[in-house]
């Protein structure tokens, strides 16, 4: 009976640890790698790759990951490369960003994964890079957004994205464009751009859930702060990890609550170290360490808080505390300004709204000062390409042609 009872304890312990390795495999199996072919940004001396993956658990659970890489396999320095990975909810709203990293160290690739959320259901990497070897600034890039359901995807044949419900209601209110606040700062979901030509660029202020599920907004300034240089960008991680809290507002700008970058960042230089990256974002994130940091709830430890990221936008702002800038600068910074600088026809140098500005057609808008008062006029004509434009033809060739006409 004791040798029964043994065989049957050894039995039970074989089916046991049997079928925990079925549940382990299983739930590994279970974790659905939704991906992007690598799209190739960059100019003949230094071509980049960039790929983006959602992943969603057996649980329904999901993160996201983004990488970018030198596609010779070329070892660049210490802060060229930038990369963030994003998971947005049905609603279109931010629910878990590892923010924009750089390598600290020569590399050839970078790669971010994010931690788990059950709201998880749409990535979106994003890049910043140094586009040529030795031209010292950075370039923005948005990757492809990847959805584990049908009711978001690309439609190649318009150009354009069908949405989940509650943002097909959205599109429906604002037509023209992001809704804009007070102080004339665009905010909405960041899903929307691409969606036409009034989308073209993400609002200042995203849609996200914060923490203990507050619903606000985070400044695209927080998740990605304007760098001009590869030195800007190595001693902004240093102070990364200190700064990851970011403030939550609500539409008008007041904060509300915080949102936590978090998440894993990886450099390497080998092929092999990549593969490496791959096969661990592949794998489930471990619980979300955010929910361990101590965050901040006395008005000071707030007030701080939006100091420093209102330090983070790289626009003036007047006396009222709108933005502007120039129009050159937005390809670089990522977003617009409230107001674009310019200079009238009279030759008197003041702003336009931005949202008029890069929607305009050929027209006259209204140029104003710095407080709000109307001081001229701003002209946009109708360009005609020279009779000796044909289509092709490269950005160099074109300038010669308007030079020369």
């Amino acid at each position: 009976m004791k040798k029964t009872g043994q065989r049957l304890c050894s039995l039970t312990l074989a089916l046991t640890l049997c079928l925990g390795l079925c549940i382990s495999v299983s739930a590994k199996q279970a974790a659905i790698q939704y991906n992007t072919e690598p799209t190739s940004i960059g100019g003949i001396s230094q071509l980049k790759e960039k790929y983006s993956s959602l992943y969603v658990g057996e649980d329904s659970s999901a993160w996201a990951s983004a990488w970018l890489r030198d596609k010779a396999g070329n070892t660049l320095s210490a802060g060229s490369l930038g990369v963030e990975a994003r998971l947005y909810n049905k609603d279109g709203e931010l629910c878990a960003s590892t923010g924009m990293r750089y390598n600290t160290k020569p590399a050839s690739f970078v790669s971010a994964v994010t931690t788990v959320s059950s709201e998880g259901y749409c990535s979106f990497g994003h890049i910043r890079t140094i586009y040529f070897k030795d031209f010292d600034s950075f370039r923005v890039e948005n990757d492809k957004r990847l959805t584990a359901g049908d009711d978001f995807t690309y439609l190649p044949e318009s150009n354009s994205y069908k949405f989940p419900d509650k943002l097909l209601a959205v599109l429906k209110e604002n037509e023209n464009g992001y809704p804009v606040n007070s102080l004339g700062e665009t905010y909405g979901s960041a899903l929307l751009v691409g969606y036409n030509d009034n989308y073209t660029m993400p609002p200042v202020l995203l849609s996200a859930v914060g923490s203990n599920g507050v619903h606000g907004y985070v400044r695209e300034a927080d998740l990605s702060p304007y760098l001009a240089t590869r030195k800007d960008a190595v001693a902004y991680m240093s102070k990364l990890e200190k700064n990851r809290i970011l403030p939550l507002y609500d539409r008008d700008g007041n904060v509300i609550g915080t949102f936590v970058l978090d998440g894993s960042f990886t450099s390497g230089t080998t092929t092999k170290e990549l593969e490496s990256a791959q096969a661990a974002a592949a794998a489930k994130p471990g619980a979300q360490t955010s929910q361990s940091v101590k965050l901040p709830t006395a008005k000071v430890e707030l007030a701080k808080l939006a100091k420093r990221s209102q330090d983070n936008c790289p626009y003036q702002r007047n006396s009222k505390g709108e933005t502007y800038g120039s129009s050159a600068a937005v390809g670089n910074v990522g977003y617009a300004p409230a107001w674009v600088t310019v200079v009238s026809t009279d030759g008197d140098q003041g702003v336009v709204q931005a949202k008029d500005f890069f929607l305009a057609k050929p027209g006259v808008l209204p140029v104003y000062d710095l407080e709000g008062k109307v001081i001229g006029e701003f002209l946009i004509e109708e360009f005609v390409p020279p009779s000796e434009y044909k289509p092709g033809m490269s950005m160099e060739e074109v300038k010669a042609l308007v030079k020369d006409g």
